[in-house]
């Protein structure tokens, strides 16, 4: 996975979940904002990465779903409008 081998907490496991507990002192944890995303008018409820990681998909309770590119630095690449309401789960196509 590719956001497994971006972990810059120790995470070793080859294959391993990021769904899993990972056990760290508390200096190995990050402390700092790196990126902070604005473009919702209201709470963001879930984000999705994509399967390559190069995008992110959030989903507002203002009824939109932003596509960030996260590459080199984060930017939005689309907004889909167009729902009747918040938007509770975001996902991407396996292709």
């Amino acid at each position: 996975l590719w956001q497994t081998s971006q972990c810059t907490v120790g995470h070793t496991r080859v294959g391993g979940s990021l769904l899993q507990d990972l056990a760290r002192a508390r200096d190995q944890v990050p402390r700092e904002t790196l990126h902070v995303l604005e473009g919702h008018a209201d709470e963001v409820w879930t984000v999705q990465w994509s399967h390559d990681g190069a995008n992110l998909a959030s989903a507002s309770k203002d009824a939109t779903i932003i596509i960030w590119s996260v590459e080199a630095e984060a930017r939005q690449r689309a907004v889909l409008r167009g729902h009747s309401g918040a938007i509770a789960c975001v996902a991407w196509r396996p292709d």
